[in-house]
């Protein structure tokens, strides 16, 4: 049996720690009663955590929120460790790419050299 009152007082501890945070934009308080029964207040507030070091760059928090808290469950983890997650992706992929520009930097010396010592 869910337990309301107590989803009520985390509703109004989320929104303390939103405010705390000085997150952008408004609290997400329509959304809020849905995300604590499917994701619970732990790993909202790490999604807050999320949000707050990226709070610059996202243009709808609660969509943002959303989309996070979503993608973390669906992973079996916290959105914390879900970017954590994303950010050794993305940095495997920068590294993938810096090789691969190597890679044809070095054929494209190579060629010129070719070219030079044949001629």
């Amino acid at each position: 049996m869910t337990d309301y009152k107590q989803l009520a007082t985390h509703k109004a501890e989320l929104q303390e720690a939103w405010s705390f945070l000085e997150l952008p934009g408004e609290f997400p308080s329509k959304q809020m009663p849905l995300w604590l029964l499917d994701y619970g207040k732990d790993n909202i507030e790490s999604a807050f955590k999320v949000l707050a070091a990226k709070a610059d760059k996202i243009a709808d928090p609660p969509a943002y929120l959303a989309t996070m808290l979503r993608n973390a469950k669906k992973r079996n983890m916290t959105p914390e460790q879900r970017a954590e997650e994303i950010t050794r992706m993305r940095s495997v992929i920068g590294a993938v790419g810096a090789a691969k520009r190597h890679e044809k930097e070095l054929d494209s010396l190579k060629a010129e050299f070719a070219e030079v010592c044949h001629d």
